[in-house]
């Protein structure tokens, strides 16, 4: 599976820009960290977990 940073470089988001800093979940500059923990129903944010956000964002699993 590809890093966050290698699918918003190879285009597979579209034009979404998305970024894991820190702690945060940033999608077109824009914060989703709350979101994901919510929507997974997790308290603390992982790669993995940030990585199967993208990954529903991306096959329409969650629109944004």
């Amino acid at each position: 599976m590809k890093s966050t940073r290698d699918m918003v470089k190879s285009g597979i988001l579209e034009s979404k820009e998305v970024a894991m800093v820190k702690s945060d979940v940033l999608v077109d500059g824009r914060s989703y960290r709350s979101f994901v923990l919510e929507h997974y129903g997790k308290s603390r944010l992982t790669q993995k977990l940030v990585d199967r956000f993208i990954e529903d964002v991306k096959n329409g699993k969650v629109t944004l």
